[in-house]
């Protein structure tokens, strides 16, 4: 059960996480640009920054070497909340739920499913577990944003 002030993710000393901002939008699509052979478009990230159309996203600090005042971004995710009435049928059936639609089609109803859009960790920060906590975070908050327990992810 989660408990304020209690973390139940296992980050290194010395990181910690806060959602995606406006001003992050820039380094995000910097940071996509290194790791991904996709070029995202603007909205994208501005949806990802202000957390419209269900989307949203965190990033994980390095605050080891902050006297210089600026943020070293180790690493971030970026997801998607949305309603299982919402998706289209490709993706319900990917996620085995046009079978039991059939049979019981009353169980789609209120089902909320969360997205990995995006998670990707800096090369240097590899190998050390900030990738599960990325995935972690996304667990932990998805729960506080829907209160209730994540099922697929």
């Amino acid at each position: 059960m989660f408990q304020p002030g209690v973390s139940l993710i296992a980050i290194p000393p010395g990181f910690y996480f806060r959602q995606l901002r406006p001003s992050d939008i820039e380094e995000l699509k910097e940071l996509h640009r290194a790791l991904f052979p996709i070029d995202y478009e603007h909205e994208f990230y501005e949806k990802a920054v202000n957390g419209r159309d269900g989307i949203i996203g965190w990033i994980l600090v390095d605050k080891r070497d902050m006297e210089s005042g600026e943020e070293s971004v180790a690493g971030f995710v970026t997801v998607r909340v949305q309603n299982l009435e919402d998706c289209d049928e490709m993706e319900r059936e990917l996620l085995g739920w046009t079978m039991l639609e059939h049979l019981m089609p009353w169980r789609r109803k209120g089902k909320q499913l969360v997205y990995i859009l995006t998670l990707g960790v800096k090369e240097c920060y590899r190998k050390s577990g900030l990738g599960r906590a990325l995935i972690q975070q996304v667990q932990l908050s998805t729960l506080k944003i829907m209160n209730r327990t994540v099922s697929s992810i």
